[in-house]
C-alpha cells in the first residue's frame, strides 16, 4: 500500500487531496499550489519534506 493510499484510507471523504508525483520540482508545485489556494481562501495543510505550512 503507497503512502497515498494510506491517507486516502484514514482521511475523512470530506477532506480533498492533491498529490503531486515526478522527479523534480515537486517541493516547488506543492508550495505554489497551497499559495494559490489560500489566497483563494481554501484552508490548505501543505506537507511533505519541505516542513508543515498551514494556510486560510
Amino acid at each position: 500500500m503507497s503512502e497515498l493510499d494510506f491517507a486516502a484510507e484514514i482521511l475523512p471523504k470530506s477532506v480533498k487531496l492533491l498529490a503531486v508525483t515526478g522527479t523534480n520540482g515537486k517541493s516547488t508545485v506543492v508550495t505554489f499550489a497551497g499559495q494559490m489556494l489560500s489566497h483563494f481562501g481554501i484552508e490548505t495543510f501543505v506537507g511533505g519534506n519541505l516542513g508543515i505550512h498551514i494556510g486560510v
